[in-house]
């Protein structure tokens, strides 16, 4: 995977809600696999979250979510779900007061809630929930879905997760899809904004081939994958279908706005917007995720670490994008040289 390929799965929480494909529906399957997680008391304020991560891109038809959930008094929880879009659909809240546990599916098919037949038996079901699983309907399956589950009511009693799944009908993103703020400094991962020959990452669906590619030299294309700024075609430094890292043309005028779009197999997306600054600065570190350490080289050309400090008096190399335009300038659509320096 790629530098951000766990944030992916973050910014899907705030991207795509329309329907991008006309193909035919798929049905996908995917569970909680960790161990048991424990439902705290009511005073200590906090939820028990099992998360599912689906790669499967797919336009949202229907879902349904199964369950099991050990705890003596189901009255006590709320139990939420949420898709990777951030939208919650409220299950059960404070319904059923003294039934123990929860062993069933939601399905808004169901032609009975849960809620008003509070099944005594394990297993039976299944029922609709509080509100209807179609709250994510037309959106974008891909990314983590989670199932949120509170005690607000009890200082005595405790449960666990013991399973959770979810099952997700739809049609398969072919069209590229991505918004504003999945457009990345590639270093620091803060979205949103560009500067000239920033190098970004555009995090979305349906952006290039299944496996990732690396770009050579200054190609504008990779596996069918381009990325245009304003029309401008941009050099692409690595293509796959949730990730694209790219490096803003350096005409990019600050105080404006441009319009970028990917263009790959499954066709174009639609033009976003993102305003450009005269810097966006953003240093490589360590880690992947744009946190801790930055990334540096002692003057001695070792790696700078705690174990291995740069010497009293010596310099260190720092890595960074997104420091603006440079002197001499560089033309559109080609990478930075690496002589002469620029300024």
């Amino acid at each position: 995977m790629k530098r951000g390929e766990r944030f992916l799965c973050i910014l899907f929480s705030g991207l795509f809600l329309a329907a991008m494909s006309q193909a035919q529906n798929q049905t996908v399957t995917y569970s909680y696999s960790g161990a048991p997680l424990s439902i705290p008391v009511s005073n200590a304020n906090l939820g028990a979250v099992a998360e599912i991560y689906v790669p499967a891109a797919l336009t949202i038809a229907s879902v349904t979510a199964q369950m099991t959930v050990d705890y003596p008094a189901v009255g006590d929880l709320v139990v939420y779900l949420f898709s990777p879009n951030n939208t919650r659909t409220v299950l059960l809240q404070n319904n059923c007061g003294t039934l123990a546990n929860i062993n069933t599916t939601f399905d808004d098919t169901a032609p009975t809630k849960f809620s008003d037949f509070c099944p005594q038996e394990s297993g039976r079901g299944p029922f609709s929930g509080n509100q209807p699983l179609s709250n994510s309907k037309g959106e974008i399956s891909a990314g983590y879905w989670q199932l949120f589950v509170q005690n607000t009511n009890s200082n005595q009693r405790s449960g666990v997760i013991r399973a959770f799944s979810v099952t997700i009908a739809g049609a398969p993103v072919t069209q590229p899809n991505f918004t504003t703020d999945s457009v990345v400094n590639a270093a620091s991962l803060d979205g949103g904004v560009v500067a000239p020959g920033e190098l970004l990452s555009i995090f979305g669906v349906a952006l290039g081939p299944q496996t990732g590619v690396q770009g050579t030299g200054n190609a504008t294309s990779v596996s069918g994958t381009t990325v245009t700024f304003d029309g401008v075609p941009a050099p692409v430094l690595y293509s796959s279908f949730y990730q694209v890292n790219v490096q803003a043309p350096f005409s990019l005028a600050p105080g404006s706005t441009t319009q970028i779009k990917v263009i790959a197999s499954g066709g174009t997306s639609s033009s976003v917007p993102i305003s450009v600054l005269f810097s966006a600065t953003g240093l490589f570190t360590m880690r992947t995720n744009g946190r801790g350490q930055a990334l540096a080289i002692n003057q001695d050309g070792t790696a700078n670490s705690v174990s291995n400090p740069a010497a009293a008096g010596s310099y260190i190399s720092l890595y960074a994008t997104g420091l603006g335009a440079v002197s001499p300038a560089v033309n559109a659509g080609t990478p930075a040289p690496t002589s002469p320096y620029r300024w």
